[in-house]
């Protein structure tokens, strides 16, 4: 572990393949990390680890989640207790299909001398296309960049304790996919950001544990499908607006006038100022998608 922030990768039994990957990439910069033995949905007794206390299932869950999203959901809830039981006051919670870039422990050590008790969340991975955004905070070589958009994936976030304590009731009444609901924490006072240049992103290397099963729901839910399609738009128009008037209380109209459209890393081989990822050679080396579970 970093002398001032905790590593912790979230890890099935039946993966010991990934936690090699991670644990040898970490190794290379010089990280330790504490592992997570993640909820098997595909396995678990899912029932038993509801009832255990961890968490419970909203009324729709059942129909709008498969096994393994709730997995999911109930080992970052158990990263959180760990974190919480630890004392420490901000921690890093990686999955374990992620390649890692040779600036995380840089990342890691300003991150955590930058915040202290504030709740926040940062996703340490990068868009999947740009978003009208703004330059929030400039922490160490990295730039903290909020946007309204909702975000996706939770491959790599940095986490204050302050901002679990306030989650950790919310975020145990499980009923949306955990990316939606934890990037949805603004909703709790909690700041959501976005690290420029990230350094940590999903690889192809391993296939999605959950994905079939999300394609099993989009299959059979075609006809919701549209209807999302058909209302995107006016979302994306209630979007713009909130962004700005979110914007214009947090900074004013200087703030509007530095909005811009903003993408934290690429696929492939990105930008210099993206920051270096190792072992990322083509594009095909990288999977940027909805799950990043």
């Amino acid at each position: 572990m970093l002398p001032d922030i905790p590593i912790y990768v979230v890890n099935l039994d039946r993966s010991p393949e990934r936690l090699q990957s991670i644990a040898a990439q970490l190794a290379r910069i010089g990280i330790s990390f504490k592992r997570i033995a993640g909820v098997d949905g595909k396995t678990s007794d899912l029932e038993r680890e509801l009832f255990s206390g961890r968490a419970s299932l909203s009324d729709v869950s059942s129909q709008s989640l498969t096994r393994e999203e709730i997995g999911c959901h109930l080992s970052h809830l158990k990263a959180f207790d760990e974190i919480l039981a630890s004392g420490v006051s901000s921690a890093i919670i990686l999955e374990d299909d992620l390649i890692i870039s040779p600036r995380f422990q840089s990342a890691a050590l300003a991150l955590a001398a930058y915040f202290s008790g504030e709740p926040v969340v940062i996703k340490l991975e990068p868009w999947n296309k740009p978003r009208l955004a703004y330059m929030a905070h400039r922490c160490g070589d990295f730039d903290l960049i909020f946007t309204n958009h909702q975000l996706t994936q939770t491959g790599a976030y940095f986490i204050t304790a302050e901002a679990i304590r306030l989650l950790r009731t919310p975020l145990s009444r499980i009923g949306r996919p955990y990316d939606d609901a934890l990037y949805a924490a603004g909703e709790n006072g909690v700041g959501i950001f976005s690290l420029s240049p990230a350094i940590a992103q999903q690889t192809a290397s391993f296939q999605s544990l959950i994905e079939t099963g999300r394609r099993r729901l989009r299959d059979r839910d075609r006809g919701y499908g549209l209807t999302r399609e058909i209302v995107r738009p006016i979302r994306q128009c209630a979007q713009f607006l909130s962004l700005l008037r979110v914007i214009k209380i947090k900074s004013g109209w200087q703030g509007l006038i530095k909005l811009r459209r903003h993408r934290p890393a690429g696929p492939g081989c990105p930008p210099p100022s993206m920051g270096d990822f190792t072992g990322i050679g083509s594009v095909s080396d990288v999977r940027i998608g909805r799950v990043a579970r």
